[in-house]
């Protein structure tokens, strides 16, 4: 599935350009701020779930319970959000 999302995102950029270098010089310039923001975010949580200090195991075990579930879920969305944009046969030169 990935690899299919990824071939659309780079169909639909390759269609707006005919210079193989342009499109994906486009494509990354509208991906990266995401991916980026994404991989921040992961190495955060990485460094909480793996935390080795008995306390502090404690301390994030008892602040995810209290955490309500939507407010979970809302924050875990935004790695979930995007759409592949879809190639317009239009823009292919």
């Amino acid at each position: 599935m990935r690899t299919r999302l990824l071939g659309v995102a780079t169909a639909a950029a390759l269609a707006l350009s005919a210079d193989t270098d342009d499109a994906l010089a486009a494509y990354d310039l509208a991906r990266r701020p995401r991916t980026q923001r994404l991989a921040a975010s992961s190495g955060r949580l990485a460094r909480i779930l793996q935390l080795g200090n008995p306390v502090g195991i404690r301390l994030r075990d008892a602040l995810v319970r209290a955490v309500p579930a939507p407010l979970l879920v809302r924050f875990a969305a935004g790695a979930f959000d995007w759409v592949p944009p879809t190639p317009s046969p239009a823009a292919a030169r």
